[in-house]
């Protein structure tokens, strides 16, 4: 199974939608860190558009 922070974090929005699941727009991880984090972390362009997308579900 493919770590969807890593994803967000390090890979581009469309690798991220491949295994994204808009019920995790909330999710946190063990170390208390939002998915948002992760894709805030990201670099442009991906960051906001991986970011705008967690927000359109509700992160």
């Amino acid at each position: 199974m493919t770590d969807l922070w890593f994803v967000a974090k390090r890979r581009t929005y469309e690798q991220f939608l491949e295994i994204y699941d808009p019920a995790q727009a909330n999710a946190v991880d063990r170390a208390g860190s939002t998915l948002l984090h992760a894709a805030l972390a990201n670099k442009p362009p991906e960051r906001s558009r991986i970011a705008g997308r967690l927000l359109d579900d509700g992160a």
